[in-house]
């Protein structure tokens, strides 16, 4: 299970990406969120990138969110319900932005040679580990009630906004390698 943080879009005018930050709502108490488990061991995927330590202090728990993606309904994605033109958002409709994602990516891995994608997570991680090329856009802005985005892995954002075109290539790679 990928874990999905959300976040504010910036676009340029012809709807290209110019920036993101963590997605918060101070006044309506909404937002991205994001903790370490006080539950879950830290998968051993997850180790060496995302290193935080528990409400206690001690290391070595399951760390969220994993990823992220657009969830501020002022910069949500656009779509028609019923007839009429609305924007939704919230991290409920970013995860399935990420699912949709997944499944695009299998569709280009199986028409290119490689295998669909599987458990999804120990992939992220080891692509953000070092990869050919930049498969997340680093959120380094904004926060929630008690994290702040920053360089790298952060309790807000997870490894960042994925570049689709980048992390299929990645994995691709990663599946030849492995094959």
């Amino acid at each position: 299970m990928v874990n999905v943080g959300g976040t504010t879009l910036s676009t340029r005018a012809d709807g290209g990406w110019l920036g993101e930050q963590a997605w918060v709502d101070v006044p309506l108490s909404l937002g991205t969120s994001g903790g370490v488990s006080e539950l879950f061991d830290q998968p051993q995927w997850q180790r060496g990138v995302a290193d935080h330590l528990d409400a206690d202090g001690n290391p070595g728990r399951r760390l969220t969110p994993d990823v992220a993606a657009v969830a501020d309904p002022f910069t949500g994605v656009r779509f028609f319900l019923q007839g009429q033109p609305t924007v939704g958002g919230g991290t409920s409709q970013a995860a399935p932005i990420w699912a949709g994602f997944a499944a695009v990516m299998n569709q280009y891995l199986l028409e290119n040679g490689g295998r669909r994608l599987g458990d999804l997570n120990p992939l992220l991680y080891r692509i953000a580990a070092g990869a050919p090329l930049p498969a997340f856009r680093d959120v380094t802005l904004g926060g929630n009630a008690v994290d702040d985005a920053a360089p790298g892995y952060d309790l807000v954002s997870g490894l960042g906004t994925p570049d689709v075109a980048n992390l299929v290539q990645d994995v691709l790679v990663l599946q030849g390698a492995t094959q």
